[in-house]
C-alpha cells in the first residue's frame, strides 16, 4: 500500500494505490507535484480489482525454489542442488506464501520527457504487460500492451524506447 513515487526534473507523480480487499470497483489516485511542492492535480482513476492468479503464485514460488543464493544469478530455472527435490521445496513454499487476494492496480511507472506517465497495471499472467499512459495535464491517453519482457527507459510523445533483456540478461 506504500505510495509509488515517480520522478520527473521539475516534480514528481505521487501514485497512491492501496490494495483492494474485494471485487468492488476502487480507485488508485495520480497527484502531480512540483519541485517546490506546490500541487499540479489529483485524478482519481477507477478499476476492478484482479486477483493475484495462481499461475503467478506458482511463478514466485518457483524462482524463490529454484534460485540458489549466490552473487550472480544466472536466467532461467538454476540447477537444483545434488539430491534437492525441488517440486517439494516449490510446492513447501508455494504454501508457506502469505499474499493477499488482490494485487495492486498499479506495479511501476515511468516518467515520460513530454511530462506524461507510463503506468504498468495488473499482472493477467499473459504474454504482455498492461500499461496506462496519462498525459501532462492528469487526463488518460490511453492503454499500451508490450511484451513482458521489455522494460520502458525512456519516453515522450507518441514514441518509447525499451530495453529488452536476452537470455543472459544482456539488454
Amino acid at each position: 500500500d506504500q505510495p509509488l513515487i515517480v520522478y520527473l526534473a521539475d516534480g514528481r507523480f505521487i501514485i497512491d494505490r492501496i490494495r483492494p480487499e474485494s471485487d468492488e470497483p476502487a480507485s488508485f489516485s495520480v497527484t502531480r507535484v512540483t519541485e517546490p511542492g506546490d500541487t499540479l492535480y489529483r485524478r482519481e482513476f477507477r478499476y476492478l480489482p484482479r486477483r493475484f492468479s495462481s499461475a503467478a503464485l506458482d511463478s514466485v514460488a518457483w524462482r524463490s525454489a529454484a534460485t540458489p543464493v549466490t552473487v550472480f544469478t544466472p536466467p532461467g530455472p538454476a540447477p537444483a542442488p545434488e539430491g534437492a527435490d525441488i517440486e517439494l521445496a516449490r510446492g513447501l513454499i508455494r504454501e508457506a506464501m502469505d499474499f493477499p487476494d488482490f494485487q495492486p492496480p498499479v506495479y511501476s511507472g515511468t516518467a515520460g520527457r513530454d511530462g506524461t506517465l507510463w503506468l504498468r497495471r495488473e499482472d493477467d499472467g499473459g504474454a504482455t504487460y498492461r500499461w496506462f499512459i496519462i498525459y501532462p495535464d492528469g487526463t488518460p491517453r490511453g492503454e499500451l500492451e508490450l511484451p513482458r519482457g521489455l522494460q520502458i527507459r525512456w519516453a515522450s510523445g507518441d514514441q518509447f524506447w525499451a530495453v529488452e533483456l536476452d537470455d543472459l540478461d544482456i539488454p
